[in-house]
């Protein structure tokens, strides 16, 4: 009976990665068809893009060089000036502003500055949008001076400022060769701050097929884990004896809330308005909570061989951590984060013991 136990647990451990897996192929091949050409990137704030064809070519990141200007939300008005802002850095994008330094000191995480970056191409490219606009965390972003964008409300300060999450693309016309992207970024409620993520590049019709195709994928894969998650809860009132099936169920619930909350953060489409306070909370519950329900749904199939004493102290840390989020605001437990990673790593190498 208890190797059969066993063998149940591992299959049901087996479908759910296996399942995983194919998911993850499925999504690598789903990506844009290009010539192949190396995309170029921003040098010292310039991106030249005129040996690059948006329609042969694809959608391109906007990687690279940027400039940079710390603790300054500035306009194009202010570039046109025959005196220009002191430019504080040329930085790497995307990356937290956390790992950069200014006059040889490394930024906080709070504080608000302006990216900007020039693009240069071959020829007026007509509509165009960005996409993978998941900033820290509040910003407005002007294209050739013209606002076509923004999250929440990007302040100087705590008090002025306002967290926010955009889903979706930010459109707009490209009557001209040359674009001015100017980010103004502000955060005062996260640990991290900046430009954290790629920012794609390309016609509207491209970027928008790329974004809904992403969106059907990941919605199918939260749905099928939802699944999973479901038959095994109803498993568990059926034998309400073999808590594995709800130890497994509630893991799914999770894997489930934690694809909506990161990554495309789903769940600002699928509830438009959420507060972004309880989209990081869901976030970082459904990573705390999920480290000690799998410890459990272990324990009940390797009795003998997993540690009570371990099994209790991984228990104790995610109820602990979980705590400090539901307690505090994102400004004070997302500085926990880095701690958990130990936690689970030791965790996770102590399982596969």
């Amino acid at each position: 009976n208890r190797m059969a136990k066993v063998n149940t647990g591992r299959g049901r451990v087996r479908v759910l990665l296996v399942f995983l897996s194919a998911l993850t192929v499925l999504f690598a091949a789903c990506q844009p068809n290009s010539t192949g050409k190396t995309p170029p990137k921003a040098i010292r704030g310039v991106l030249d893009l005129t040996d690059w064809d948006f329609v042969q070519d694809g959608p391109v990141d906007l990687s690279g060089e940027w400039e940079f200007y710390w603790h300054q939300h500035l306009y194009a008005q202010q570039f046109a000036l025959p005196i220009q802002p002191d430019i504080s850095a040329y930085v790497n994008v995307p990356r937290c502003w956390n790992a950069y330094s200014v006059d040889g000191e490394a930024l906080p995480g709070q504080g608000f500055a302006t990216f900007r970056l020039t693009v240069r191409m071959n020829r007026p490219a007509g509509s165009l949008a960005l996409e993978g606009l998941d900033l820290g965390s509040a910003y407005r972003l002007y294209v050739n001076g013209e606002k076509v964008d923004s999250a929440g409300v990007a302040g100087k300060s705590f008090e002025t400022t306002n967290p926010g999450f955009h889903h979706g693309i930010a459109r707009f016309a490209a009557g001209t060769d040359s674009l001015e992207l100017i980010f103004q970024v502000s955060n005062f409620h996260h640990r991290l701050g900046g430009l954290w993520q790629n920012i794609r590049l390309g016609p509207e019709e491209k970027i928008r097929k790329q974004m809904e195709m992403g969106l059907g994928l990941d919605l199918f894969l939260c749905g099928s884990i939802l699944i999973i998650a479901l038959y095994h809860l109803s498993l568990f009132f059926l034998r309400q004896n073999d808590k594995s099936t709800l130890y497994f169920s509630l893991l799914g619930f999770l894997i489930v809330f934690r694809l909506l909350s990161t990554g495309g953060r789903h769940f600002a489409f699928l509830y438009p308005g959420i507060p972004w306070e309880i989209m990081i909370k869901i976030e970082y519950l459904s990573f705390y909570l999920a480290v000690p329900v799998f410890a459990t749904f272990s324990y009940a199939f390797f009795t003998a061989e997993f540690s009570k004493r371990v099994l209790q102290a991984l228990q104790i840390a995610g109820i602990g951590f979980s705590a400090l989020v539901l307690l505090t605001s994102a400004r004070v437990y997302s500085h926990s984060v880095q701690a958990y990673q130990v936690i689970t790593v030791a965790g996770g190498l102590y399982g596969f013991y």
